[in-house]
């Protein structure tokens, strides 16, 4: 998994966890914890075609 994705998996598990939130001061704090790693996420360079390795190499394949 990519670390954006990481990124934004914690961002859900922090929203789910507020969702289940006992107090207001909890609730907030974990919706502020997830918008944090939502953010984060949004800043992550996202790869681009020639940063991506193409199956071919990836798998180890020959140049003829």
């Amino acid at each position: 998994m990519s670390l954006t994705g990481q990124f934004r998996l914690y961002a859900k598990e922090a929203i789910l966890a507020a969702c289940a939130a006992k107090t207001d001061a909890d609730r907030q704090g974990l919706l502020e914890l997830a918008r944090t790693w939502m953010q984060a996420a949004l800043q992550e360079p996202q790869p681009t075609p020639s940063t991506i390795p193409s199956s071919r190499s990836a798998k180890g394949a020959r140049h003829v």
